[in-house]
């Protein structure tokens, strides 16, 4: 399963290597590529991303020669190379000793760093998203090569704390307990929101709080307001103990759903996992199936993640599963 901030690496390929990205290079798509070159084979080694796995269409080839003293060329290539090679007169590279250079799409540039310093930005000359093919030639030994989206929501730890109000511990609706809002959209380079997608995992990891109440809740909701919550995932411990789940639109409940058993014990660890499917929400607890609530709301709406009541929430993650998995391949 690959988290959603996407990443496609490899370890030690032999060069020369070609590899086909996975549905074309967009904005924010950072390459890395670790490596070292190699005296004894040449005194040039490049780094191509092209379109297909011909050489004859290259949209950016990154060049760095150890010829007069060293530089880098940088050029495009479609059917023959461009007369306008841009030079930068120093090569950042030396013989022997271990390189890192990462290489950030953006809308009008390449950006280039070597070495963790900004190195060169190269405009594109044809459009990047053209792009499915990256290679490696010369003298050089790639070590690792990787792929990310910069733009995506990475999967990390985004809070460690008790979610619900310590004193006093009232019910869910209790004016007291303020919800501890988690929004986990993330600003793209084109300013636009991150929202749920099809395909998207939301793991939720706590305790369950005795001293606080009955009940906790997870609010799958648009924007900060509880107005409108696509999906409310709501454990009771009440009655013997059950789990509804229902949608509020424009602060008005619909009818809710209940499952009359509850797999949470107070005190005892939870992992909650959300699985955005195209009909409906499947919910598994502690690895095993628990219920499935159909989509009431387009779920791309929803933009904001809310707990509230007596929860401690230790970690949460959002993973795309269906993006390429994070793999190490030996070739």
């Amino acid at each position: 399963m690959a988290p959603y901030c996407y990443q496609l690496s490899f370890v030690n390929p032999v060069v020369p290597f070609s590899r086909a990205t996975q549905g074309g290079l967009q904005c924010g798509h950072q390459i890395t590529v670790k490596g070292v070159f190699l005296q004894s084979h040449g005194t040039r080694f490049a780094v191509n991303f092209h379109m297909g796995f011909s050489d004859e269409d290259i949209a950016f080839h990154f060049n760095p020669r150890f010829e007069e003293g060293g530089y880098v060329v940088c050029n495009t290539k479609q059917k023959k190379w461009s007369k306008k090679e841009e030079r930068t007169m120093i090569n950042p590279f030396q013989v022997g000793i271990p390189f890192e250079i990462s290489f950030l799409v953006e809308n009008s540039c390449f950006q280039v760093m070597v070495n963790g310093k900004e190195f060169t930005k190269y405009t594109h000359r044809v459009p990047f998203h053209r792009v499915d093919t990256i290679s490696f030639t010369g003298g050089v030994e790639v070590t690792w090569m990787s792929i990310e989206d910069t733009c995506a929501v990475p999967v990390q730890k985004i809070f460690s704390a008790v979610v619900s109000s310590p004193s006093p511990c009232g019910s869910l609706e209790s004016e007291e307990q303020k919800p501890k809002i988690v929004p986990f959209f993330k600003d793209t380079l084109g300013g636009d929101r991150y929202i749920l997608n099809c395909g998207h995992q939301i793991t939720v990891k706590g305790v369950f709080l005795q001293s606080c109440g009955t009940r906790f809740a997870v609010n799958f909701q648009t924007g900060f307001s509880d107005d409108d919550i696509a999906f409310q995932f709501n454990p009771r411990f009440e009655e013997g103990g059950y789990v509804v789940c229902n949608t509020k639109q424009k602060g008005l409940w619909k009818q809710e759903e209940k499952t009359m058993r509850n797999p949470f014990q107070m005190g005892k660890p939870f992992e909650i996992s959300f699985l955005v499917e195209n009909s409906c929400f499947q919910v598994m607890v502690n690895g095993k199936e628990f219920t499935k609530y159909t989509h009431r709301m387009p779920f791309h709406r929803v933009d904001t993640i809310s707990f509230t009541g007596g929860v401690e929430v230790k970690e949460i993650s959002i993973e795309d599963t269906r993006a390429v998995s994070v793999q190490k391949d030996d070739l």
